[in-house]
């Protein structure tokens, strides 16, 4: 029995500043340039994880992982052009606390040149102030949760040809749930 664990702790801060864009006067037929000031926010985000993980070496060259990771992150946001007469909150937070991530694998080696794998993982992706601040209009998307990602996986690695060609074969289904996706606009 083998295992590593660990501890992560990051923090960020930004200014995010925004504004409009407007019709070139000078070529109307080409691309836009910056024109008005929009927005002024202020983010701290931070994200903590800690995880761990452990392999079990079994008889026939079989061997199992298990591994586990609890996270959280959270954002700070402050508008520096705040406007008591707006629906915008002048400090919004979001906490996104108690995301745990499993991790199960088996694996079976042949000749010590061939395995083969069966591995499940969860993940998640917490939104970043990117996601929640609206630069183009300085409004706040404070409604989002984390992205929830489910991944499948069976393959092989190997080496073959007296070590010749070493190959890497895999096959899997990720399913995520409340994907980001950003639009240019």
């Amino acid at each position: 029995l083998s295992g590593v664990a660990g501890v992560e702790l990051q923090e960020q801060r930004a200014q995010i500043i925004g504004y409009r864009m407007i019709e070139n006067p000078e070529d109307p037929e080409g691309y836009n340039i910056i024109g008005e000031f929009r927005s002024n926010q202020f983010a701290r985000s931070g994200t903590s994880s800690v995880f761990t993980e452990w392999v079990l070496n079994l008889p026939m060259d079989f061997s199992v992982t298990a591994g586990l990771g609890l996270s959280g992150m959270n954002i700070d946001l402050e508008d520096r052009l705040y406007n008591p007469n707006s629906t915008n909150e002048r400090n919004v937070s979001a906490n996104y606390n108690g995301l745990y991530s499993p991790h199960f694998a088996i694996n079976k080696v042949f000749n010590n040149n061939i395995s083969v794998y069966a591995s499940y993982s969860k993940g998640y992706k917490a939104p970043v102030s990117g996601n929640i601040v609206l630069s183009t209009s300085g409004e706040l998307n404070t409604g989002l949760v984390p992205e929830v990602g489910n991944q499948f996986e069976i393959g092989s690695k190997g080496n073959l040809f007296d070590n010749k060609l070493h190959y890497q074969l895999a096959l899997f289904n990720a399913i995520f749930k409340d994907k980001f996706t950003s639009v240019a606009v």
